[in-house]
């Protein structure tokens, strides 16, 4: 049986890294609302951001091979065009062969998702 493992702790601007990834008018579905494709595009966006923030796509890290083990995004409120994500992350766990990110998207205050990415 698959496990679910819901993400209960939210950042905000304390987290150690954070940045504003601006919403696009092709991101909103025929709901009003940012699609969630595009709020996990957004996701991505900003942990590469963070991994680049961290040192970890620069020329001296292509020594080291890493690959995403798993990714979950969870939507915990609706996010609407043209208000840009703040996105805050973190490192939530380091183990001998793995770690793992956490990351809180919001709109003027709001969490509207958050993500969970474990790397190995």
């Amino acid at each position: 049986m698959l496990k679910t493992v819901r993400i209960r702790h939210f950042l905000d601007e304390t987290a150690p890294f954070s940045c504003l990834i601006p919403t696009r008018f092709a991101d909103v579905d025929w709901n009003g609302h940012i699609n969630n494709v595009a709020t996990a595009q957004i996701i991505e966006d900003a942990r590469t951001r963070f991994s680049d923030w961290m040192g970890l796509l620069t020329p001296a890290s292509a020594e080291v091979r890493y690959l995403t083990a798993s990714l979950q995004v969870d939507y915990v409120g609706e996010a609407y065009y043209p208000q840009p994500y703040a996105v805050h992350a973190a490192v939530s766990a380091i183990g001998t062969a793995s770690w793992s990110y956490i990351l809180s998207a919001r709109q003027d205050g709001r969490v509207v998702a958050a993500a969970f990415i474990s790397y190995a």
